[in-house]
This record gives C-alpha cells, structure tokens and sequence, in this order.
C-alpha cells in the first residue's frame, strides 16, 4: 500500500512535508509517492540534486491519475523531528562543492554558522 503527496512551497517546506511524510510512510509499512512539481519558489527536481532515497519514489510533475493523501507545505508534526532527514543525501558532485565552500570558510577565521 502507498501514500501519495505533492508538496509545495519552496525547497525548505518540500522537504519538511516529504520527510515528514516519510516518516509515516515507513511506521505504516507503506511506501511514500511523491509528485514533485517544480514551481517559482522550487524550480528544481528533488533527483536533480539529492540521491535516491529507498522507500519513496519519486515523480516529477504533477499525475491526476493518483489519488492524493496530501497536497500542500504543512509538515506532519507527530513525525517533525531532525532525524527524519538521515536518509536526504546530495549528490557528490553538490556534497564536493558543500565541502570546499566549508573548508573555504574555515580556513578564513571567520567563523560560520550555517552553509
């Protein structure tokens, strides 16, 4: 059995919702189905930039053959928790310019809080 969501808003709330969801996804035994709908806030694809993630699958635009479960930028707060982004990972070549703009940062003693 599935659960299917489309979420919107910009990357940060995609994400919140999607992870969230996840998270549900995978206490229930389900698998997740996303219909990723770039957009002006979002113009990308989540495969575009973070590998694959084992459990949900990942479609882009939007499909009116599936009934959705969920359509929107709220995030389930029972699952909203910074574990639930464990399995986000970027792809190399995106994690190899994260690293050097760290390491850029760092040898600069400027001191950083976020990147």
């Amino acid at each position: 059995m599935t659960l299917v969501i489309m979420p919107e808003g910009g990357l940060c709330n995609m994400l919140r919702v999607v992870f969230s969801w996840y998270a549900r996804a995978r206490k229930e035994g389900r698998v997740l189905i996303v219909c990723w709908v770039p957009s002006e806030a979002c113009n990308g694809f989540f495969l575009d930039y973070f590998e694959p993630v084992h459990g949900i699958e990942f479609i882009k635009g939007y499909n009116p053959v599936y009934k959705y479960d969920y359509r929107g930028c709220g995030v389930l707060e029972e699952f909203n928790h910074p574990s639930m982004y464990a399995t986000l990972k970027p792809k190399l070549d995106i994690q190899e310019k994260i690293n050097a703009k760290i390491t850029e940062l760092e040898s600069g003693n400027n001191g950083f809080v976020a990147i």
